[in-house]
């Protein structure tokens, strides 16, 4: 561990990815779950991103409370995986109502992929996803997709989503109009 630890504190973008690559997992180390942790504030996106995603499987729902101050991140692919990260490690624990806040943030966001992911992180928290109403009408395709696909999910535990999938079965774009229709099929409701 002490290799891998002066690795991950290498000048080297590229040796200190690598050096998070090789860790332990996450949930089984605590000194590697403090390294990954520390990623988190590197200096290259890359490292960021790529620590985020290390710490999107295995780590404690805890891990959020460091997650969500990426929200702001300048760089858009960190803040791409970031939806998902922070819905699957708070999905089931007491940081749904921190990672519902942040995923807010970043439903807001200017990039299309940043939207998309707060939405699946949305759908991953398993709560009413009453904030997707805001991003039916979304201007990229790739996000109404993403609405479509939570709330099709969602559809038998959350009722208020099928006048939104049938408005996105309306969509201009084949794929949003696909997802909708089949999910609106597959869940007829019942008399």
């Amino acid at each position: 561990m002490k290799r891998l630890r002066a690795a991950a504190a290498d000048p080297d973008p590229v040796i200190r990815r690598t050096a998070l690559g090789a860790l332990p997992a996450v949930h089984l180390d605590p000194g590697a779950f403090a390294l990954v942790v520390t990623a988190l504030r590197d200096p290259d996106a890359w490292v960021r991103e790529h620590a985020v995603l290390l710490l999107a499987w295995s780590a404690p729902s805890e891990v959020v409370d460091h997650l969500v101050e990426l929200t702001s991140d300048p760089a858009w692919p960190v803040r791409t995986v970031l939806g998902e990260a922070i819905g699957r490690r708070a999905a089931d624990s007491d940081r749904v109502p921190v990672a519902a806040a942040a995923l807010g943030v970043l439903l807001d966001d200017p990039e299309p992929s940043v939207r998309a992911g707060a939405v699946r992180g949305l759908g991953l928290l398993g709560v009413p996803p009453d904030a997707l109403r805001s991003r039916v009408d979304d201007p990229d395709w790739w996000v109404r997709a993403a609405v479509a696909g939570v709330l099709a999910a969602a559809l038998r535990r959350w009722p208020p989503a099928r006048p939104l999938l049938t408005h996105l079965s309306q969509d201009t774009d084949p794929t949003v109009r696909a997802t909708a229709s089949a999910a609106l099929r597959n869940h007829e409701p019942t008399s």
